[in-house]
């Protein structure tokens, strides 16, 4: 099976996800949150190899703010291991839905680990 898991996250220019598990090498990207659905990709991790990968750091284009509601979205890599969002797809379930976690920048939440990529 294919999952992602990723904790409400500090605000910064960076996250880290909890673990990504895929059935081929692919991407975590991570995208602005349009009313549920992926928005515009805001990062991406490196690639990651098939099976389960944990603590994923993923860079982000700009800094995520306090309150904002983020997707983490697995991708399939084409076979080149750099993330071409023209190429690369995003992976789904047997039902054909894709496989994301919705998730909230939280500068007060003493629960949040400080993982940020330094």
């Amino acid at each position: 099976d294919q999952a992602i898991f990723v904790a409400d996250q500090r605000p910064g220019n960076s996250l880290v996800v909890g673990f990504a598990v895929l059935s081929r090498p692919g991407f975590v990207v991570v995208h602005a949150n349009r009313e549920g659905e992926p928005g515009i990709i805001l990062g991406n991790s490196r690639v990651l190899q098939t099976g389960e990968s944990r603590l994923v750091p993923v860079n982000l284009t700009r800094p995520v703010s306090d309150g904002e509601a983020l997707l983490a979205v697995l991708y399939e890599d084409s076979g080149d291991n750099t993330f071409s969002p023209s190429i690369d797809v995003p992976v789904k379930d047997d039902s054909g839905s894709i496989i994301f976690m919705r998730f909230i920048i939280n500068r007060n939440d003493d629960k949040i680990e400080d993982t940020r990529v330094q």
